[in-house]
């Protein structure tokens, strides 16, 4: 990481490359990545910007024959037959399969990948995502071109582009912690989603999105009985193991204390001995905690495990540059207070990292789309009620009404009838795609990730597994315990290790402090954060937030993050308590946001719109960059 950075000019009147090399040393302003560029001309530029983990031979490959010419982020699974030792051996077989297939050459692709192809003799630029689109590309279309970057960072440069909120971004951000659809913050800048290629003809300034594949279930699949499907899984997980640990370095495991992260390790273990775990969290000596039966599992196995300190009191020295990095797309500042310390840590020991996303079920069915949407994809069906009381009236209503429309237009696109299958779509479309991809795309600025789970084979099998298979992801955890014994007879962790934030923002002093000089106290330079809110409803929200005397709302926070910190939310009483939570939805009485969790989502923002839509010192410097630069 951090990906693949391009610059089109229909009229080749501005010259591209040095767009693109202006962005790639913004990407790369600490001087950790590599570069490979290649100018097609005044119109258009390419570049790669990488950690030189993966596919470490100088890129672009070109294709004499075809005059094409191919740009790898991540990687793909070559066949058996294919000749690993060639020069590039990755991109020659994309180009090889792109000779036969044009547009849909991706389809044929299983791994974590961002392609861009440039078809020099048919003036054709394609640009393609995996199935999960796990590597992000941001793009913008303007009158005069068309521009891509796996940063918003990237983008600033566009001539035509005026810095604006999104406000259906900002309504899903404030909701859920995190963007819908193929929206981000900033007005005008899209996400590519999931097996999607972007199809550019340079000459007549036409684009276009084809889909190549889609998350769509089997509803009318044969039942052919769970000793089948256990067997099926169990054979696909010692594959994809092999595959995780093949060949790329020294590879590390993070091991909680739940059961999907150990069915990862003994994946990495089917295919070799050498692997090593880690975890991270406040403590290490928490009773019943993530850490305390990580350290016990890699013990009796003679595994090396490292764990990793998260102490809150460094939040607000890395809160600044955090959003920076990531963003604002996702709220999880407060799991790395440390900001990127752990990953650099990381770095100089291991080369991947093996991270368990998965879409093998959640606890219970849905009944309705409320319910598939607030049980698993953790979206609302409407805007958060507190917020009610913090917006202006105006700002409000409109944010509601069209958080409402971009959920009906989500709800509405999904083709699947059966409730459960819906609830696993919109966990892949909302879960997976907008808020675990941002996750890894930060851990991979400095450490490269494998995720197995989401393997095309896996993803393939759980697309024809019948739905009560999948709830209570009965199969998977039948198949994890039958499949690694050796792991499956370690208790269930009780409690995670991440910061109680609910208990820091009440006792404090420090990140109090840094609360209110960001949130309260000085408004001079306000980049239009505070024409949101109401001011005094806002100033009462968080002085409510920091005050050591416990209100009602208070402490339902605090009972909140105990709760959910939990593995008993794991639990059959977990599972119940989330039922009666929906249903308490479904009555119109919806339960807001706690407040420790609306708190670090407003700090995000406010640092978000700090440092790219005012006059901040980086979107300053950017600016100075944003004269017209005319081919002579």
């Amino acid at each position: 990481m951090p990906g693949i950075v391009g610059a089109v000019d229909f009229g080749g009147t501005v010259n591209t490359d040095i767009i693109v090399s202006q962005a790639c040393e913004i990407l790369n302003r600490k001087g950790n990545y590599k570069t490979c560029k290649r100018s097609f001309g005044p119109g258009l530029s390419i570049a790669r910007v990488h950690v030189d983990i993966f596919n470490r031979d100088p890129q672009p490959f070109y294709d004499q024959t075809s005059r094409v010419y191919a740009f790898l982020d991540g990687e793909i699974y070559l066949p058996d037959t294919f000749d690993r030792t060639l020069v590039n051996a990755q991109l020659r077989h994309i180009v090889n399969i792109y000779k036969v297939k044009g547009i849909k050459f991706a389809s044929e692709l299983n791994g974590s990948f961002l392609v861009v192809i440039y078809d020099e003799a048919k003036d054709l630029l394609l640009i393609s995502t995996d199935r999960t689109a796990s590597r992000p590309l941001l793009y913008v279309k303007t009158s005069r071109g068309f521009q891509f970057s796996p940063e918003i960072k990237g983008l600033l440069l566009n001539l035509d582009f005026n810095r604006r909120i999104n406000e259906v971004a900002l309504a899903s951000f404030l909701t859920n912690g995190s963007c819908t659809g193929s929206h981000t913050l900033l007005q005008g800048v899209r996400i590519l989603t999931p097996a999607t290629t972007i199809i550019i003809e340079t000459k007549t300034a036409s684009i276009n999105q084809h889909t190549y594949w889609e998350f769509l279930f089997d509803e009318h699949t044969i039942d052919r009985g769970k000793s089948y499907y256990i067997e099926q899984l169990s054979t696909l997980l010692k594959k994809v193991g092999k595959r995780a640990v093949d060949k790329t370095g020294d590879v590390a495991v993070l091991l909680s204390g739940g059961l999907d992260s150990r069915a990862l390790l003994g994946c990495a273990l089917e295919g070799t001995s050498k692997i090593s775990a880690v975890t991270w969290g406040e403590t290490s000596d928490k009773k019943d905690s993530d850490a305390l039966i990580a350290r016990t599992i890699c013990q009796n196995l003679n595994i090396d495990h490292r764990f990793f300190a998260l102490p809150p009191r460094e939040l607000p020295s890395n809160a600044r540059e955090w959003v920076y990095e990531t963003e604002g797309m996702v709220d999880v500042l407060g799991n790395l207070p440390g900001g990127s310390e752990i990953f650099e840590e990381l770095r100089k020991s291991f080369d991947v990292i093996i991270r368990g996303d998965h879409i093998f079920g959640y606890r219970h069915s849905a009944a309705n789309d409320t319910e598939a949407l607030a049980l698993y994809a953790f979206c609302s069906d409407r805007l958060d009620p507190s917020l009610e009381k913090l917006l202006k009236p105006d700002v409000y209503q409109r944010l509601s009404r069209l958080y409402r429309e971009e959920i009906d237009k989500i709800t509405n696109e999904c083709r699947l009838l059966y409730f459960d299958n819906r609830k696993d779509y919109y966990y892949y479309l909302l879960r997976i795609f907008r808020y675990h991809n941002h996750l890894g795309y930060y851990k991979r600025k400095y450490i490269e990730q494998r995720n197995p789970l989401l393997d095309n084979e896996i993803l393939d099998f759980v697309l024809q597994l019948p739905s009560k298979y999948r709830v209570d992801r009965k199969l998977w955890s039948t198949t994890v315990t039958s499949t690694f014994p050796e792991l499956a007879k370690f208790p269930i962790a009780e409690a995670d290790n991440l910061p109680n934030w609910s208990k820091q923002f009440h006792q404090n002093e420090e990140i109090k402090d840094f609360v209110r000089s960001i949130l309260i106290d000085d408004h001079s330079n306000d980049s239009g954060f505070f024409e949101l809110f109401d001011s005094g409803n806002l100033k009462l929200f968080l002085e409510s937030c920091l005050n050591n005397k416990y209100s009602r709302r208070a402490l339902r926070g605090q009972l909140y993050a105990s709760v959910t910190s939990s593995r008993l939310w794991s639990s059959k009483l977990g599972n119940s308590v989330r039922e009666n939570i929906v249903r308490y939805v479904l009555k119109g009485r919806r339960r807001s946001t706690p407040t420790h969790v609306m708190l670090m989502r407003l700090i995000i923002l406010k640092l978000w719109y700090d440092q790219f839509l005012s006059s901040y010192e980086s979107v300053k410097e950017l600016d100075r960059n944003r004269q017209p630069i005319v081919n002579r």
